[in-house]
């Protein structure tokens, strides 16, 4: 049997050397999976707003092509909203885009990423509620992994 004191210390150890990363992780994918509903499916803003496309050319080239085009949802071919991964950078985890060239562009994902978060800021950013069920998606995390490790050590 180990006493409640070990117990503490190996909890202690594993949150903070083993789970960090995976916790983080687990977080960013929770978040990211709610962001691209949000900006992709939705078309909205952190607030929950819409912005529509101010080019008639575009609204144009978009119905033409069968696409909605009363709202920005920043996919006219999914190429951007398929770029869009989550990464570890160590003990953190990233939400990013990859740096594939476009099809048919000159411009990779990366790039047009970084335009797109100056030109609309406000759809990259997690809203109250995204950020809210990521630290949840966090904690159960580290909840199951610390159950499982008690369970284990006992």
């Amino acid at each position: 049997m180990v006493s409640a004191k070990e117990a503490a210390r190996r909890v202690a150890r594993l949150v903070s050397e083993e789970l960090a990363g995976p916790a983080s992780e687990a977080a960013a994918r929770q978040a990211f999976a709610l962001m691209r509903l949000r900006v992709f499916n939705r078309g909205e803003d952190v607030n929950g707003g819409r912005r529509g496309y101010k080019s008639d050319r575009y609204k144009a080239i978009r119905s033409a092509q069968g696409r909605q085009s009363s709202y920005i949802n920043f996919q006219l071919t999914g190429q951007l909203r398929d770029s869009m991964l989550v990464a570890r950078k160590g003990d953190a985890a990233v939400i990013g885009m990859a740096g594939i060239p476009r099809t048919g562009e000159n411009i990779d994902n990366a790039e047009l990423a970084g335009y797109l978060k100056d030109r609309f800021p406000d759809y990259w950013k997690l809203n109250d509620n995204e950020r809210e069920q990521a630290t949840e998606a966090a904690a159960r995390f580290v909840r199951d992994r610390v159950v499982a490790a008690l369970q284990g050590a006992s």
